[in-house]
């Protein structure tokens, strides 16, 4: 038996269909699929990426109090990515690019993300609006993955960093779980984990500290 439903009810059950699934959904990095290739757990991922240098008096206080220029950042964020990668079953050498270098993939490592810095904005507190001095910054990111046997770009992802490092545990789950939907790791967004081991429904969950 079919029924029909006048269209302001219909309407309402779009609506709500609408409001479940978006519940549901899982924040993940965006990607655009160039070829699709599924990796093999046992083949080695790096990871390089780079911050840009700012003029900015505001931003620079901010990156300052945070230590977003120290060594401890960069070593924080490598390791958030590469535990949480190995948390996954994949393997990932992350590093931080300085200014000017040129990436250099390890002879061993087949696939290749080159992660870039190309914007940066100021993340609002829970109550939408700003304070000052802002709270943190958020880095866009943009980045290709590259087959280093074929030399053909797979896929480009666009993500973001914190400058609080502790926080870079929420965009390296973004990634994973970007490369599961996208058909690159065999796993489904879901299911991924983070550092830890421990799914989360939601970024509140995914803990905020380095390894």
């Amino acid at each position: 038996m079919i029924c029909l439903l006048p269209p302001s009810a219909r309407l309402l059950v779009a609506f709500c269909l609408a409001a479940l699934n978006a519940g549901c959904a899982l924040d993940r990095a965006a990607g655009k699929v160039h070829e699709q290739v599924l990796i093999p757990s046992d083949q080695k991922i790096a990871i390089l990426w780079t911050l840009g240098q700012f003029e900015d008096r505001t931003i620079n206080q901010v990156l300052l109090r945070e230590g977003t220029y120290s060594k401890r950042y960069e070593m924080c964020t490598n390791a958030l990515l590469e535990q949480t990668f190995r948390a996954n079953g994949y393997f990932v050498q992350a590093r931080k690019l300085e200014r000017g270098e040129r990436p250099v993939v390890p002879a061993d490592v087949r696939y290749a993300l080159l992660l870039r810095n190309t914007a940066v904005r100021f993340q609002a507190n829970r109550g939408g609006s700003y304070t000052s001095p802002f709270p943190s910054v958020l880095f866009d990111v943009e980045g290709d993955l590259f087959d280093r046997k074929t030399g053909k770009r797979l896929w480009t992802v666009y993500n973001w960093f914190s400058s609080d490092a502790r926080r870079n545990s929420i965009p390296a789950v973004h990634l994973v779980r970007g490369l599961a939907a996208d058909g690159y790791v065999n796993l489904k967004p879901e299911n991924v984990v983070d550092f830890l081991g421990e799914r989360a429904k939601s970024d509140d969950e995914i803990p905020a500290t380095c390894p």
